[in-house]
């Protein structure tokens, strides 16, 4: 979407979308801005939905961060944070704001270069999502979340289900010393629920990761992960850091929307946080994936 001819506004560091857009699963910051020369606050945009209330869940698809970013008080965070407003009536149908944004930020706070959120909506007849955030504390660099209920009286957690996670906010306090590294998997799945465990670098000081579950062998949908370790040990010129991931054969009758996000990363600190996933030649058969930093502890998941 060019930014030419768009009504924008700006508060101090935000830069708003004021004409609508439709819901097309995707948010770029370079849909309100091109790339600034100095970091900014984020910015938003407001999308037209076709019913009131949809529960959305949401993951990182990439992120172009400055590492010298500082918060409200002037200490070094990394605070990167997605929001969705409460819908709103409009000319027959509703509208709601999305926004990207550095949190507990203020007007000397330049974070965001660049990036883009993805989402789909909780309840659809292949998924069942839910948002878990996990506070670690400093200086730890593991931690476990407790037990999870799963709401909804005709499906629920087993065996037979695939679950994978989105990351879709953090703050990092000193990557500086410690690098970026997040990560997180579930554990102990029940028929009511499970534990969802995360880990990271001990400067990793909030995550908030959204779960999709989807049952094995569910017709029409498929959902798994990728990463560079699955790459690690190629041989020859061909890149470490892309992919082709093929479907279950038949699982698919014509071309699917693939819709990737990252779930984990490991990256070496002192410098700016730059990571991306793209899908792209998607096929009945399968689809090529490419990660734009090439380091061992990158992975994505895709639904």
């Amino acid at each position: 979407m060019s930014t030419l001819g768009v009504n924008r506004q700006s508060d101090v560091g935000f830069t708003h979308l004021t004409d609508e857009r439709p819901d097309t699963g995707v948010f770029r910051l370079s849909d309100v801005r091109p790339r600034p020369r100095q970091a900014d606050r984020g910015g938003s945009c407001i999308m037209r939905i076709p019913k009131g209330r949809p529960e959305l869940v949401n993951g990182l698809q990439s992120c172009d961060l400055d590492h010298t970013s500082k918060d409200v008080n002037g200490n070094p965070s990394l605070w990167f944070d997605q929001w969705f407003s409460t819908p709103e009536a409009s000319d027959g149908g509703y509208t709601i704001r999305t926004v990207l944004r550095a949190w507990n930020s203020s007007q000397q706070t330049h974070l965001i270069n660049d990036a883009t959120v993805v989402w789909l909506e909780k309840k659809t007849t292949a998924t069942r999502c839910i948002s878990w955030e996990l506070l670690t504390e400093v200086g730890v660099c593991n931690c476990r979340g407790s037990r999870l209920a799963i709401y909804g009286p005709t499906w629920k957690y087993g065996a037979e289900t695939e679950l994978y996670a989105w990351l879709s906010d953090f703050e990092f306090t000193d990557p500086a010393r410690t690098g970026f590294a997040v990560n997180s998997w579930a554990s102990d799945i029940t028929a009511t629920g499970l534990l969802a465990n995360v880990s990271g670098s001990t400067s990793l000081t909030k995550c908030t990761y959204s779960w999709i579950a989807v049952p094995k062998n569910k017709k029409g949908a498929a959902c798994g992960s990728f990463g560079t370790a699955d790459v690690a040990d190629r041989k020859g010129p061909a890149p470490r850091n892309t992919g082709r991931v093929e479907f279950e054969k038949g699982k698919f009758n014509k071309k699917p929307t693939v819709i990737a996000a990252l779930s984990s990363f490991d990256l070496t600190g002192g410098r700016d946080l730059r990571i991306g996933v793209e899908v792209e030649d998607v096929s009945k058969t399968g689809f090529t994936w490419h990660l734009s930093e090439l380091r061992p502890g990158l992975s994505s998941v895709w639904y």
